[in-house]
């Protein structure tokens, strides 16, 4: 009985009026028409299983590809939806089989692939070659501040994004040039479980609790909103 479809997906891109995503639930690569709201399956991911499950979730559109990141996987996968062809670009480190991704960005003429644990490594990817490395210089940033675990990330800007580093504290970072354009710790009672970034704030979930903090980065300005009572 296909009359009720529940899509279950983490992030999306759109490309020639549809939004693609890869469905958590099964293998495969889904649309959504933006105007009609038509679904449609496009196709399986060829290097999975057809039982495989949450194996991407972020996703970005570069030209006329669709870049796939590994939620629990160790390769990126880019699909051509005009031709309907899959390739793969393995980031795979010695004895890494599983890879989390916290933000992917474009810059320039390559593709960075931040992971959640910074000692499985963060990724640069030649978007014309496919040629993946380690970028290093991103790397050690993190490294020499004692950070090897991101829990939650987000684009800031065309090469920065917002990082959440242990229970309460927000970085900025470049990753063109490396360096971290700002750093709060938050003196809040509850764990920080997701950042987004809009206009210069940085808004704040928090793990056990309904209220949402906001950080106004050029004021340093930090704001309690309170939902469902006290």
């Amino acid at each position: 009985d296909m009359s009720e479809i529940f899509l279950k997906y983490w992030f999306t891109c759109e490309y020639d009026g549809k939004f693609f995503m890869s469905d958590i639930g099964f293998n495969g690569i889904l649309s959504l028409d933006k105007n009609t709201l038509e679904y449609r399956y496009e196709r399986k991911f060829d290097h999975l299983t057809d039982e495989a499950k949450m194996a991407y979730g972020r996703v970005e559109r570069v030209g006329d590809t669709i870049w796939f990141f590994p939620n629990d996987g160790t390769d990126i996968a880019i699909y051509n939806p005009p031709n309907n062809t899959m390739e793969t670009v393995s980031i795979k480190k010695d004895g890494v089989i599983h890879c989390n991704t916290s933000v992917s960005l474009k810059i320039q003429d390559k593709m960075i692939c931040v992971l959640r644990e910074i000692s499985n490594g963060i990724w640069r990817i030649d978007i014309k070659s496919r040629q993946a490395e380690r970028y290093q210089k991103l790397e050690e940033l993190f490294l020499n501040e004692g950070v090897d675990l991101l829990t939650d990330c987000d684009k800031a800007g065309e090469a920065s994004f917002v990082a959440i580093v242990g229970d309460n504290e927000i970085l900025i970072v470049d990753a063109e040039t490396c360096v971290i354009l700002a750093r709060k710790r938050m003196n809040i009672p509850s764990r920080i479980y997701i950042a987004r970034y809009h206009e210069g704030t940085v808004w704040m979930g928090m793990l056990d609790s309904t209220d949402v903090y906001s950080w106004n980065i050029e004021m340093d300005l930090v704001r309690k909103f309170t939902f469902f009572g006290n």
